[in-house]
């Protein structure tokens, strides 16, 4: 018996999804492109090194919440944490994505305009919107270190038990230390990337991830909470995870998708120089859908929050580029995402009208029926080469089904979280308020004082 309530799922499905997850990981590096100078067995050999790394922070993870406890060792007794301060971690670790995502499609804009080589933009502004992310990821993790080295007894696996969220917070934090110097580290080893694909990159879209679903973790559902819900009927607690998730898309379309962005506006990433075709656009647009789309609705129980969620981060991407008067910069994936989110709340709606919960199988065949249409929009705003129908329907099925797969078991671990069942502190909002305002105020000033570095 272990303290994390994630439910129990067959070894088989997880030993395909570790499978499927390491497939998809040398595949994206592949097509991201292998480094000039570099040669094919030096690349496959870091980016199997930095797989055993993480394979080491599964395997800690495994050994600290779920392996059994020692003969004759106790239980640990539940740590539990007052709601203000579960909250005021959230809404850091959400502010910090907003901030890193905000600073990736300003440091992308800068990148375009000024061309800054590697290492010279290190310290540069939108670097530091970037660092303040995985610094806020960093920092909770380090506070709750802290918490259990002051508070609970007993050994270390025991401490992680005792308040599993805080132990994942701890793993979150080690494993953000080091993804951020693995990100120069293979530059120095490898070269320069051909496209946003790198292996790094990728492990840090990882790091964000996780960052984000442990904030919506910590946030909870209120209590009271039960059944489903339309957004004509809004709750204040939706409002963090609704503007965490649109920030994660904002940042995983961007990497993600970057390429084909590029292409409108006449360059060719050396990366297209391999085979890229069409289908592998409509995939990765699915993915993240399904991951973002399906988390809101089924941790909120609200139809309409996917589509929410798209909404909000079209008209961030699309501030954005105002404030920065990026032409160059693309939004039209954040406006091919809208048809499937509002595929997935199409099927939320129908599980509402019939009392049922949304299965995983249904979710996904939302996606694939959204696809067909979809596949007008996205030829019309990217206009791609043509690929065949039987691989861009095989592509959209294949991780249709295996993204709401996973994303299932997500949200069903998110469900099982414990609700909020005291009130906040009377100080709890208006600090919140403050944060978050002191924080919207701060990232205005640092973009408009910005000087270019011409």
């Amino acid at each position: 018996m272990t303290a994390l309530n994630i439910g129990r799922e067959s070894r088989l499905g997880w030993v395909l999804m570790v499978a499927a997850g390491i497939l998809m990981f040398f595949s994206l590096g592949y097509w991201g492109g292998i480094p000039r100078g570099a040669s094919d067995t030096g690349f496959f050999l870091q980016a199997l090194l930095l797989l055993v790394i993480i394979g080491g922070f599964g395997l800690a993870g495994w050994h600290l919440l779920l392996r059994p406890l020692p003969a004759g060792a106790r239980a640990p007794a539940p740590y539990t944490l007052p709601v203000g301060l579960r909250q005021r971690l959230a809404l850091l670790m959400t502010g910090g994505i907003v901030s890193t995502v905000l600073g990736a499609v300003w440091d992308e804009q800068w990148h375009r305009e000024y061309g800054i080589p590697f290492g010279e933009d290190f310290f540069w502004r939108p670097h530091i919107m970037i660092y303040f992310g995985f610094g806020a990821a960093i920092l909770s993790g380090s506070y709750a270190l802290w918490l259990i080295n002051r508070d609970m007894r007993g050994s270390f696996q025991q401490r992680f038990r005792a308040n599993p969220l805080l132990g994942l917070l701890i793993l979150n934090a080690a494993f953000m230390l080091y993804a951020l110097p693995a990100d120069p580290i293979w530059h120095w080893t490898i070269g320069e990337d051909l496209s946003a694909w790198s292996v790094p990159h990728l492990i840090l879209l990882a790091s964000l991830a996780m960052t984000q679903l442990l904030a919506i973790a910590l946030h909870g559902p209120p209590a009271g909470a039960k059944g489903w819900r339309t957004l004509l009927q809004p709750r204040r607690h939706d409002l963090l995870p609704i503007v965490g998730l649109a920030g994660l898309s904002m940042g995983l379309y961007q990497i993600l998708l970057i390429d084909w962005d590029l292409l409108i506006v006449g360059l060719t990433p050396a990366s297209l120089g391999l085979y890229r075709p069409e289908w592998l656009l409509a995939a990765c647009l699915t993915g993240v859908v399904a991951l973002v789309g399906a988390v809101a609705t089924r941790s909120l129980k609200c139809v309409g929050a996917a589509t929410a969620l798209g909404l909000l981060a079209l008209a961030m991407r699309w501030g954005m580029i105002q404030v920065l008067g990026a032409d160059n910069l693309q939004w039209v994936a954040w406006v091919a995402a809208l048809l499937p989110l509002f595929a997935i709340d199409l099927y939320a709606w129908a599980c509402m009208r019939r009392g049922q919960s949304m299965s995983w199988g249904g979710a996904a065949l939302s996606l694939i029926l959204a696809s067909v249409p979809n596949a007008l929009i996205i030829r019309e705003l990217y206009q791609p080469e043509p690929s065949s129908l039987l691989s861009y329907a095989l592509a959209v099925i294949t991780v249709s089904l295996c993204a709401s797969w996973f994303t299932h078991q997500v949200a069903t671990a998110l469900e099982r979280q414990p609700a909020q069942e005291e009130r906040p502190a009377k100080a709890s909002l208006p600090l919140s308020l403050g944060f978050s305002g002191g924080l919207f105020v701060f990232l205005l000033f640092f973009v408009a004082t910005a000087t270019p570095p011409i």
